[in-house]
């Protein structure tokens, strides 16, 4: 028979968009300010990860849209559906940027979508101009805001990808410092035993530090997060997690890059709190069989193998 096991959890979250002191700022921001974001690269949402950032542009269509880097127009589109008026940059960089939900197109790029869509009869329309048919240059207007396909509302979706892959990057590896003075916050904490199945119990609590000590009757057990980074009116996702038991790093990962095919491991991933009042999705802290999403750190499989009789401490950062 299994003893009582102390375990000593102590939760510290650091602020998200303070440290990217490796980053490399080749790019500019595609949008004058206020700078506001209201999604983040790899936030978890229903079914994919989230592949860009999204700037709030005051709820209101028509703020002008500009190149973020020397490029030219590789793809132009226009859809009700999806990311719906939609332009890609194709950088000498070696990068794709992406500029989603635009209510309409620099004028010269209008012209050659019009004469397209007027000559096929149809709306729906994708190009993929001669290369330097359209170049523009840093901070040029390339279009304007909007809420066109399944935007929820006004906003610029921006990707940054490898131009040849087509693998999204994490925008705020090459875009100038935002600083975010706010901490992440933990609304939920979830405890996984498998004996032989999942059954959970939750620990809840709304501070960025916290320090818990509980008992608990089993020789292994799984752990998940809930939590967002508060920026005004909208919660964030976060950047990095790592789980470590007594020191040792038994899970960790940073969402820097994600191929599209790799975002349906999401569900794999997280899971819905199943609480009143915390509304979105849990970053499950273990790794599930058949789970290969990339960006897992070869560290472990958050599994913790708990002394008996004894405590051991548990750390989330």
């Amino acid at each position: 028979m299994l003893k009582w096991s102390k375990v000593q959890l102590l939760l510290v979250l650091g602020c998200f968009l303070m440290d990217f002191s490796h980053a490399q700022v080749t790019f500019f921001f595609p949008i004058d300010t206020p700078l506001v974001l209201s999604g983040t690269f790899g936030e978890l949402r229903s079914n994919h990860y989230h592949s860009g950032l999204d700037f709030k542009t005051d709820g209101k269509e028509g703020r002008t849209v500009k190149a973020a880097a020397a490029g030219w127009v590789s793809r132009i589109k226009m859809s009700a559906v999806g990311f719906g008026n939609v332009i890609y940059l194709d950088h000498p960089s070696g990068h794709t940027t992406v500029y989603a939900h635009l209510h309409h197109f620099h004028p010269e790029l209008m012209k050659y979508m019009d004469s397209a869509q007027y000559a096929a009869e149809s709306f729906e329309m994708e190009l993929f101009p001669d290369s330097g048919r359209f170049s523009f240059s840093p901070g040029d207007g390339i279009g304007v805001s909007g809420n066109t396909g399944g935007s929820q509302g006004p906003h610029l979706h921006f990707e940054i990808r490898d131009r040849l892959t087509q693998v999204p990057q994490n925008p705020l590896l090459f875009l100038p410092p935002l600083m975010d003075s706010i901490a992440p916050m933990a609304g939920v904490i979830t405890l996984f035993k498998k004996d032989p199945n999942f059954s959970f119990f939750t620990l809840l609590d709304s501070s960025s530090e916290i320090n818990h000590l509980f008992h608990i009757n089993e020789d292994t057990v799984y752990v998940s997060l809930y939590t967002d980074d508060p920026s005004g009116e909208n919660k964030l996702g976060i950047y990095s997690i790592q789980l470590l038991q007594d020191d040792s790093i038994i899970f960790s990962y940073q969402y820097n890059q994600f191929s599209f095919d790799e975002t349906r491991f999401v569900n794999a991933h997280s899971h819905p709190t199943g609480v009143k009042g915390k509304d979105g999705w849990a970053h499950q802290l273990f790794k599930l069989p058949g789970d290969r999403f990339s960006l897992y750190a070869d560290a472990g499989f958050g599994k913790m193998v708990l002394p008996k009789s004894d405590t051991t401490n548990l750390e989330i950062d």
